[in-house]
């Protein structure tokens, strides 16, 4: 398999309270996902990397890529695209964040790293078109680990998807990925969640642990997210003409229409 990590980490104008970069403090995980390719890499897949910095001739912040392709500074949705773009229809990719990993000593992701082509065709052949990992921030580790849950959320972290014709709305600030689920559920398509792999993010806090000043007004990142996710929810549900409430409610119908059995964790 192929995984895409894009890459953005800021630059040297956002400083945190030790003094930092954004740039400085993202750069560092960047290099330790890397450190974590090596199970991933003896299993056959490959890795490139869209980065939207321009001194990757000079620095070898690359070292374990397989490629590294330079795009133009953009917002996430454009960013994914791009990657899109560069395959052909039908081929099952990864796209995953310049911060995503996963522990390999839970649930069944050893194996899931291994068997990762053959699960996406599986979830292929029950009409999902994209899933992602188990995520521990999110919830506690299941008493019953399910190989498919539905789930329309597919956060950017880590996902595995199925290349289609559709693309990423790039008119959103935030949350493309709800957008083009939604959109593409409201079409009869299924998304989910595997318990089979346990997604790690090194960036747990995000942007937020930033001080930033917003204009002198003294607000914090964390409101201006809040407030920028409820406009994006307001654009979605405008655009796809109704709640993102009733369209998650035809997802989870559509998906026991089709009948997608929730087997237990064993490949």
């Amino acid at each position: 398999m192929d995984i895409n990590i894009i890459d953005y980490r800021g630059d040297g104008t956002v400083i945190n309270t030790r003094g930092e970069s954004l740039y400085q403090y993202r750069t560092r995980y960047l290099h330790r996902i890397q450190a974590d390719f090596a199970p991933w890499k003896s299993a056959g897949h490959r890795f490139h990397c869209f980065t939207q910095h321009d001194n990757h001739h000079l620095i070898d912040d690359f070292w374990n890529f397989d490629t590294v392709t330079r795009i133009d500074r953009c917002n996430a949705a454009t960013a994914r695209n791009h990657v899109l773009d560069a395959y052909p229809k039908d081929e099952w990719i990864g796209i995953w964040d310049n911060d995503a990993s996963v522990y390999v000593d839970k649930l069944d992701t050893r194996n899931f790293i291994k068997d990762v082509d053959g699960i996406c065709k599986e979830a292929e052949s029950k009409g999902i078109v994209s899933f992602v990992p188990f995520n521990a921030q999110q919830s506690p580790y299941p008493k019953n680990p399910k190989r498919w849950r539905p789930r329309v959320e597919q956060k950017g972290t880590m996902m595995f998807l199925r290349v289609m014709e559709w693309r990423y709305d790039e008119s959103l600030d935030c949350l493309e990925d709800l957008e083009n689920a939604l959109r593409l559920s409201q079409q009869g398509h299924l998304f989910a969640q595997t318990d089979l792999c346990s997604v790690k993010e090194y960036q747990s806090a995000k942007s937020t642990i930033f001080a930033v000043d917003m204009e002198g007004t003294g607000r914090t990142a964390q409101q201006d997210r809040v407030e920028k996710y409820a406009r994006a929810r307001a654009q979605i549900e405008n655009k796809l003409g109704d709640s993102i409430d009733n369209i998650k409610k035809q997802h989870t119908a559509n998906w026991q229409n089709k009948h997608v059995t929730n087997t237990s964790k064993s490949v």
